[in-house]
């Protein structure tokens, strides 16, 4: 089996239980993650792109194959994200197939706004953005976007490397002052991520065939790649992997403490559950597997602090607290979690409200879409546009706006609108603060500088809209707690400084954030190992 990992969701349905900005790539990687464990019922986006793929199945190339047959498979869309799964005989017809994928599914997903996440190429495209991130290459913003496509040379699909992207020229250059770095693993996997809680993932082969397995800090392959997938540990010291199809839980030195016999796993709450599903139906399982909320419900989301939890029986909503009793009973058509002030965004008739703990209406469903608060303001969808409301319900920025996100207290709570294409920042009263001038924005760093793209280049600025950082770059992601920034110039990755000068000069195919640890993940020659820095030194 060939597994591209290429994720399509539908975010706007999925309100409350992923970030509300998923523009920035590490951002959009763990809402990815979230949404692998939420199942909301039939999507109707979704049943369209599963006929319209079933309809061009027969213009693929004959070895080409869909793991799964599109029409009944999305139609019925269980899954919060569909990843593909292709096969083909060898590699040359894998990537032709994929050229013809690609050809058919892009302006689908596009037509029916959803989102899609290219998880080897860094790569978001979010069905509702202004605009498509440039990122490393031509494809995608000419399959999305044809107006920035004319900025682009014009190169027929058939000349577009799979799974490659056609690199783009950079013009300036990174001041490079080569900063010593230490080599913990050198290069010998074929993936790596981030630093979780002491351990990281690694994976070994191809996408036909591969293993994974984790390493401590030192470098040291603790858990053998003996898994089929796994995901980063968590706080309790347990993650999930998958063996022969089936889900369970390992500590940190690889030994199974919750059996693989489960079909879908989710990392423990704080209360020390996990959501488990077996033959389509789910409940909750403790640290050593034992079933604590029976097997029974069709969906089941986290508890929340209040103790409650969503769960979905015969296609309506409700929720039950920690001994499985329905405190509210299940009669609403979609929910969210109830966040840290006991109010929770409830969908009755196609349209949005707020209720209490209780289950008591505190604001009437009358929106068409609704997120949580943030700093007392919540972005609310009225015919197509957006605006923000206090927490009675009244509209206190008019919905003028073609998109939004929340409120940010470390920005000097300003929140970025879309405005004719382009994105500004607004106050708490509505008034434009930062012109709209960017064409994305991929989050905000610990240190208050936000990443944005500007003119084809990516920035960064601070709350008032200023570039902080004049040097522009191809791609680039957040600063880590060491004050470096991973950033493409010329192809290859290096590290800057919060004053925008090259620390670690571009060397790398790819380039990962830095962990809190001092460790980063980076690829060259087309192997991954980790770089610290600043580099031990000998006592």
């Amino acid at each position: 089996m060939n597994v591209y990992q290429l994720y399509l969701f539908d975010r706007s349905r999925h309100t409350g239980m992923v970030p509300k900005d998923v523009r920035e790539i590490a951002v959009v990687r763990q809402a990815v993650k979230t949404l692998l464990t939420v199942e909301v019922g039939v999507n109707p986006r979704f049943a369209r792109l599963g006929e319209c793929l079933a309809d061009y199945m027969e213009q693929f190339p004959a070895s080409f194959r869909l793991s799964c047959e599109p029409r009944t498979e999305l139609a019925h869309w269980e899954g919060a994200v569909w990843r593909p799964e292709v096969e083909a005989d060898d590699e040359a017809e894998f990537a032709e197939g994929m050229i013809a994928f690609f050809a058919v599914l892009f302006p689908l997903a596009r037509r029916l706004k959803l989102d899609i996440y290219d998880e080897m190429q860094k790569v978001y495209l979010p069905a509702r953005g202004p605009a498509l991130p440039l990122q490393e290459g031509t494809r995608y913003r000419r399959e999305f976007d044809p107006d920035a496509a004319k900025e682009e040379p014009e190169l027929p699909i058939h000349e577009v490397t799979i799974p490659g992207l056609v690199k783009k020229a950079a013009r300036e250059e990174i001041q490079d002052q080569d900063a010593p770095i230490s080599w913990v693993v050198t290069p010998r996997f074929d993936w790596a991520e981030k630093f979780y809680n002491g351990l990281a993932m690694f994976r070994i082969g191809d996408h036909k065939n591969c293993k994974v397995g984790y390493i401590n800090e030192k470098g040291e392959e603790v858990v053998p790649p003996c898994f089929d997938a796994g995901m980063d540990f968590a706080a309790n010291g347990l993650a999930r992997t998958k063996v022969n199809g089936k889900w369970g839980f390992i500590n940190q030195r690889g030994e199974a403490v919750v059996p693989f016999c489960f079909d879908d796993l989710w990392d423990f709450a704080a209360n020390g559950l996990a959501r488990a599903k077996v033959n389509g139906k789910r409940g909750f399982i403790d640290e050593k597997g034992k079933e604590i909320i029976p097997l029974r419900f069709d969906f089941v989301g986290d508890f929340a602090a209040n103790g409650l939890a969503c769960v979905e029986i015969n296609g309506k909503y409700g929720y039950i607290n920690e001994r499985s009793e329905e405190v509210i009973p299940p009669h609403f058509d979609n929910t969210s979690a109830f966040n840290v002030d006991g109010v929770a965004e409830v969908e009755i008739n196609g349209k949005w409200g707020y209720i209490n703990e209780k289950g008591e209406t505190i604001i009437s469903p009358r929106f068409d879409r609704a997120d949580d608060f943030a700093n007392g303001l919540a972005r609310v969808e009225i015919d197509g546009k957006y605006g923000y409301i206090d927490e009675r319900g009244d509209c206190v920025i008019p919905p003028r706006f073609d998109g939004g996100g929340e409120f940010n207290k470390d920005n000097g709570r300003l929140a970025y609108v879309v405005i004719d294409g382009k994105i500004g920042f607004i106050n708490t009263k509505g008034d434009v603060v930062i012109q709209p001038r960017f064409r994305e924005i991929y989050g905000e760093s610990a240190n208050g500088l936000i990443l944005v793209e500007a003119r084809g280049k990516f920035v960064f600025i601070n709350a008032k809209g200023e570039e902080i950082i004049p040097l522009s770059f191809d791609d680039a992601d957040s600063f880590a707690a060491n004050g470096l920034a991973p950033v493409l110039k010329q192809g290859k990755w290096g590290y800057i400084n919060e004053k925008g000068e090259g620390i670690i000069s571009p060397r790398f195919q790819r380039a990962g954030e830095f962990s809190a640890n001092g460790l980063a993940a980076v690829a060259l020659d087309g192997k991954w190992g980790y770089i610290r820095f600043p580099p031990e030194t000998s006592a």
